[in-house]
């Protein structure tokens, strides 16, 4: 793999899969040639960098600013008093990052849905640049609604949608069939993983099975650059 590509990953709402999609598109990076990760904000106790790390020991992967509380960004940053950092900044480290890796694949992963507030409140669709997106949906009940929302505030704000996951989906509740034919004038493509095992359960196996998927969204991806 010769192109550079640049893959955003978002998510419809919190805990829908971004960090193992992030996963799997790293490791179809590997495949092909060298990948880097990039998680601008992360809160919790459990870093996403790091399980990127652990599980792809080849890639580079690493987290700008790291809050410890389990809560919104915005929130967790005034609980810890610590930097802060503007929109303008955050947007200004993304890119700088971005355009100083030398790596094939870049994929970098946002913290909650498209419109979840950053570090100093701003929403992330705002201060994120613009680029290829992989979105990840909601397979549960309500889903659509949620991730037709999350996929039209990125669209208004100019970032393409390449390709829509459901981790974990239902077929009784019919979101990807529902979602594959919304999208199937716009090119958009559509798919359905199996849930990963619960922690802390091993995720070789989840990685081996699902990787045919993840391998053809940067085939799709690399065809259209």
């Amino acid at each position: 793999m010769k192109k550079k590509v640049v893959l955003s990953i978002f998510g419809s709402n919190t805990d829908v899969g971004k960090t193992m999609c992030s996963l799997g598109l790293v490791g179809a990076g590997l495949r092909r040639g060298r990948a880097a990760y990039l998680k601008p904000v992360q809160t919790g106790p459990e870093g996403d960098a790091e399980a990127v790390q652990r599980h792809h020991p080849k890639a580079r992967a690493e987290t700008m600013y790291w809050y410890a509380q389990p809560v919104s960004p915005h929130v967790a940053a005034k609980l810890e008093g610590t930097k802060v950092p503007s929109r303008g900044v955050l947007k200004e480290e993304i890119v700088a990052w971005a355009e100083s890796s030398d790596e094939n694949l870049l994929v970098m992963e946002t913290a909650g849905g498209p419109l979840s507030p950053s570090p100093d409140g701003t929403l992330q669709a705002d201060l994120w640049p613009t680029s290829d997106v992989v979105l990840v949906g909601d397979a549960r009940l309500g889903g659509i609604s949620a991730t037709l929302c999350a996929a039209e505030a990125l669209e208004r704000r100019g970032f393409a949608l390449k390709s829509l996951i459901l981790v974990g989906q239902d077929r009784s509740l019919g979101n990807k069939q529902f979602l594959r034919d919304y999208y199937f004038q716009d090119d958009v493509l559509v798919l359905g993983l199996p849930a990963p095992p619960p922690r802390p359960a091993p995720l070789a196996d989840w990685l081996t099975f699902t990787a045919p998927a993840f391998d053809k969204i940067l085939t799709k991806l690399l065809v259209a650059k």
